[in-house]
């Protein structure tokens, strides 16, 4: 096993074959952020490049030696209330929707094959929440996405697994979006629990970061003031 980790690492540095990447002053603020913390908390409106950042972050930290995997998760809830036997097809099937953000963030860093040999071989692994019971994330970058949206046992979960050496977790989110009923979002107290705390980093982008259309920013801000307001209607899972 442990030749053919160091056989698949000799392969990544040799083949990874990188885009051409222009990072914006933000973005590299936030790279360098995760590269200097154990973990790493980075929030920010829709489109301000933050699964981008930290994909980028990733596998840089891969290709230079520092972590032999890249595990990705993110909570069911974000496309619905579905658990993973409610889907069809085979497990790899059901996760791919799960996956697809990643892939796409990925695809604008390294070429597709090398992505594609990275998943095959295991060296980047989506894995549901559900299955993390029990382990140590050893000589990994986790890249937890819409964090907001798992509640505090879970949140709690996965930072619990953080192994002793070559591993880091990343944690992206929306402060003001969630998937889940308000009474249990964990995202404010799980930040509480993180202050102050050595070998932890907050990073934060704001609307005029955003790497999409200019009208998002827009968008968004009426949609933060109307719900600041108290005047948006309520949602499935408000309670």
């Amino acid at each position: 096993m442990a030749k053919k980790a160091k056989y698949l690492k000799q392969e990544q540095e040799l083949f990874l074959n990188f885009k051409k990447v222009n990072l914006t002053e933000k973005q590299k603020q936030a790279t360098n952020l995760i590269k200097s913390n154990k973990i790493s908390i980075i929030t920010g409106p829709a489109g301000t490049s933050k699964t981008f950042t930290a994909c980028f972050a990733a596998i840089e930290l891969l290709k230079n030696g520092f972590c032999s995997k890249i595990i990705l998760t993110k909570p069911m809830e974000t496309i619905g209330s579905f658990d993973l036997g409610a889907l069809p097809g085979t497990l790899e099937d059901k996760l791919l929707v799960y996956k697809d953000c990643f892939i796409q963030n990925f695809n604008e860093i390294i070429q597709g094959r090398d992505i594609n040999m990275l998943f095959e071989e295991k060296t980047i692994e989506f894995k549901p929440v559900q299955y993390m019971r029990g382990i140590t994330f050893k000589g990994s970058v986790v890249i937890v996405d819409e964090f907001q949206s798992f509640d505090i046992k879970e949140l709690m979960a996965i930072v619990t697994r953080l192994g002793k050496e070559n591993c880091k977790i990343i944690f992206l989110g929306d402060i003001n979006q969630n998937d889940i009923s308000k009474k249990y979002v964990g995202l404010k107290i799980f930040k509480e629990i993180l202050e102050n705390i050595d070998g932890v980093g907050f990073f934060e982008f704001n609307h005029s970061d955003t790497m999409r259309d200019e009208i998002l920013i827009k968008i968004l801000e009426k949609y933060e003031k109307l719900q600041g307001e108290g005047k948006l209607s309520q949602t499935k899972n408000d309670s």
